[in-house]
Order: structure tokens, then C-alpha cells, then sequence
């Protein structure tokens, strides 16, 4: 029994270490942007600024937070008018999974 516990310990403690190292997405802007990219793949910046309720200033800076990690790619479009469009990179989808893959097996230990 102690054994299982031990191993249990060490599992817990690696996902809460990833958990950590991806800290960034953990905050609920950051988090909410990833959830919504990982769901679409691309959103223009005026819609993810309405959905999430943030300033422009405001969404702008967790951005680039996101795309300094390689998280997020950020492009500029011609239509009508000028678009701006955020995509999420191949490295935030692997990095989304990882951390909600964690975060999922350190919930499931609440009883």
C-alpha cells in the first residue's frame, strides 16, 4: 500500500511540477485564450477582446505574452477592413494538452 501511495506521490508531484513550468497559461486571461484557440484554431482579435471582456491594452499584453512562448502566432489581414488574427501554434496545442492532461489527473485526486 505504501508503495502505490510512494508511486502515486511521485506522478502527483511530476504533473504538479509541469503544472508549474507552464504557470503562464495557469493565469485565467492566458488560460481562457488557449481554451478558445485550441477550440477554433484561429479567432479574430475583436472577437476574442468581446468574449473574454478584456481591454484592448489588456488582451494585447497576454498575447504577446503567449506568443513570446511560441503559444500563439499573431497575423494581420486585409478585408474590408484590417483584421487582426490569432492562431494557435502547433507548440500551444502540444503544451495546452500537456497541462490539461495534468490538471485533469491532479482533479481527479479530490475526492
Amino acid at each position: 500500500m505504501d508503495d502505490e501511495r510512494d508511486t502515486n506521490d511521485i506522478s502527483l508531484t511530476s504533473y504538479h511540477t509541469l503544472l508549474r513550468k507552464n504557470d503562464d497559461i495557469a493565469r485565467q486571461p492566458r488560460f481562457s485564450i488557449m481554451f478558445l484557440l485550441y477550440l477554433h484554431k484561429s479567432i479574430g482579435f475583436t472577437e476574442l477582446q468581446r468574449v473574454l471582456e478584456l481591454t484592448p491594452g489588456n488582451l494585447d499584453h497576454h498575447l504577446k505574452k503567449l506568443k513570446k512562448m511560441g503559444y500563439v502566432s499573431i497575423r494581420k489581414a486585409i478585408s474590408w477592413r484590417p483584421l487582426t488574427i490569432v492562431e494557435i501554434t502547433e507548440e500551444g496545442i502540444a503544451i495546452f494538452k500537456k497541462y490539461v492532461a495534468a490538471l485533469r489527473v491532479i482533479l481527479q485526486t479530490i475526492d
